[in-house]
C-alpha cells in the first residue's frame, strides 16, 4: 500500500508540473511546486544529491542547458538592439529554464536504481491519460467544469466563452487550446511507443481518453493519431500466429470504442460538433478539406515580412494592447519576426537536440527499428504541430515531457556508474 501511495504522489506531481494551474494568493502552481520539491531534496539529501550530481555532469545534459541559455540571452538582446524593450517572449523562455530545474529537481528525488527504463514514460502516459478523462468528466458534468475552470488562467475561460461557447476549456490548467492539444499529440505517440514495447492492454485503454482529449482540445493533433496508426503497423511486421493476443485485445477495444462514441456523441453540445467536424461538413458541401482556421493560417498568418526582418528581426513579440506582433501566431513566423531567420534556425536546432537525445539513450533499451520509427514520427508531428503554432522548443507544456524523457534516461543510463 505504502509503495502505491509513493506512486501515485510521483505521479501527482508531475501531473503539476506538466499541468500548471492557478491558485490563490500565489497565482501559479509552479512556487508551490518549487517549494514541495525543495523540502524533498533536503529530506532525501542524499540520493537527490547524487542524482544531481549524474545529471549536472552528464554532457549531453550541458549541451541542451548552454542552448537554452544561449536562447535567452540572444531574446535579451535582439529587442534591446532594436530599441523596444519588450521582454514578453524572454519571460516565456525564462520560465522555461525555470521549468528544466523543477524537473531536475523531481528526478533527482524520485529516481532509484534499478527502475525500468520507461518507468517516467509511463508516468507521463498516466498524467495524459488523466487529463483525457478530466476533459470527458468536465463535457459532462457542469460542476465538475467549473472545478476545471478554477485551475485556468481567466483570460483563457473569457475566450472560450466568446469563441467557442465556452467548451474548449474543458482541462486542467493554464493551458488550453492549442497547446493542450500539441501536448496530448505527444503524449498519443509515447503510449503508442509503450504500447508497442509492452503489448499492455492498459496502454489502449489510456490511448482511448487521450484520444477523446485530442478530439475535444483542437483538430491539429489527429495527425498524431494517423502517425501512431502508422508506427504500430510499420514497426511490426504483423502475424495472426505471432500477435494474436494484441489482436484479441484490439478487436474488443476498437468494438468498445465504436459502441462509446456513438453513444458519447449525444452528449457532445453541436458547437464542437460544428467545429471538429468542419472539414468533414466542408467536405460534403464540395469545398474540400480545409476549414475556416487552414485558411486564416497559410492565407493570412504565412506572408514575407521585409527583408530587414527576415536577416535581423524586429525585436518585438507582441504589441502595446498584448496582441501579437504583425498579428499572426503561427509557428514558423513568430521567431522569424522577432530574431530574424537565425531565430527560426535556433529554435529547430534546439528542439532536434533534444529529441536526438531521447534517441541516442533510447537506443540502450529498444530495438533499432522501433527507436527510429519512433524518433521519425515525433519530427514528423514536431513539424506539423509547429506550422500551426509556436512548438519546436518553445511550447513549456511539452518541453516538460521532452526533459523529464531525456533526463530520465539519461540517469538511467548513468546512475550506476556514480558512487
Amino acid at each position: 500500500m505504502l509503495l502505491g501511495l509513493n506512486k501515485i504522489f510521483e505521479i501527482v506531481l508531475l501531473f503539476g508540473i506538466i499541468f500548471t494551474f492557478r491558485i490563490p494568493v500565489l497565482g501559479t502552481s509552479s512556487l508551490l511546486l518549487a517549494l514541495i520539491l525543495l523540502f524533498f531534496f533536503v529530506i532525501k539529501f542524499d540520493i537527490s544529491r547524487r542524482n544531481l550530481r549524474v545529471i549536472l555532469n552528464n554532457n549531453d545534459f550541458v549541451k541542451i542547458a548552454f542552448y537554452l541559455f544561449i536562447i535567452i540571452i540572444i531574446t535579451f538582446f535582439v529587442t534591446v538592439f532594436h530599441g523596444v524593450y519588450d521582454f514578453s517572449l524572454l519571460e516565456t523562455v525564462v520560465n522555461q529554464l525555470f521549468n528544466l530545474i523543477l524537473v531536475i529537481l523531481y528526478l533527482s528525488i524520485f529516481y532509484k536504481e534499478g527502475k525500468n527504463y520507461n518507468y517516467f514514460l509511463n508516468i507521463l502516459s498516466i498524467c495524459f491519460a488523466v487529463q483525457g478523462l478530466f476533459m470527458i468528466v468536465s463535457l459532462l458534468s457542469p460542476s465538475f467544469k467549473i472545478i476545471m475552470e478554477s485551475t485556468q488562467a481567466l483570460g483563457v475561460i473569457e475566450r472560450s466563452l466568446s469563441q467557442y461557447g465556452g467548451m474548449r476549456n474543458l482541462g486542467f490548467g493554464f493551458t488550453q487550446f492549442y497547446g493542450l492539444n500539441a501536448l496530448l499529440g505527444i503524449g498519443f505517440i509515447i503510449t503508442t511507443f509503450l504500447f508497442i514495447t509492452e503489448k499492455k492492454i492498459k496502454y489502449l485503454i489510456r490511448l482511448s481518453f487521450i484520444f477523446i482529449g485530442i478530439f475535444l482540445s483542437g483538430r491539429t493533433a489527429l495527425v498524431a493519431v494517423v502517425l501512431s496508426i502508422l508506427f504500430f503497423f510499420l514497426n511490426n511486421k504483423f502475424s495472426i500466429k505471432k500477435d494474436y493476443k494484441t489482436l484479441l485485445y484490439l478487436i474488443p477495444i476498437v468494438i468498445g470504442v465504436l459502441i462509446g462514441v456513438s453513444f458519447f456523441i449525444d452528449f457532445i453540445p453541436q458547437s464542437i460538433k460544428d467545429w471538429a467536424f468542419e472539414f468533414y461538413y466542408n467536405y460534403q458541401s464540395g469545398d474540400g478539406l480545409a476549414t475556416s482556421s487552414t485558411d486564416a493560417l497559410f492565407n493570412r498568418m504565412y506572408f514575407i515580412p521585409n527583408e530587414e526582418i527576415i536577416l535581423f528581426g524586429a525585436g518585438e513579440y507582441t504589441t502595446a494592447d498584448g496582441r501579437y506582433f504583425m498579428s499572426t501566431d503561427a509557428g514558423f513566423m513568430r521567431p522569424l519576426l522577432y530574431y530574424g531567420f537565425i531565430g527560426v534556425i535556433l529554435f529547430i536546432f534546439y528542439h532536434f537536440l533534444i529529441l536526438n537525445t531521447i534517441k541516442k539513450y533510447l537506443g540502450s533499451h529498444v530495438s533499432d527499428k522501433t527507436n527510429k520509427y519512433f524518433f521519425v514520427f515525433l519530427v514528423i508531428i514536431s513539424i506539423v504541430l509547429n506550422i500551426k503554432g509556436e512548438f519546436m522548443g518553445f511550447l513549456i507544456i511539452s518541453q516538460n515531457t521532452f526533459f523529464i524523457m531525456v533526463l530520465s534516461l539519461i540517469l538511467k543510463q548513468n546512475r550506476k556508474y556514480v558512487n
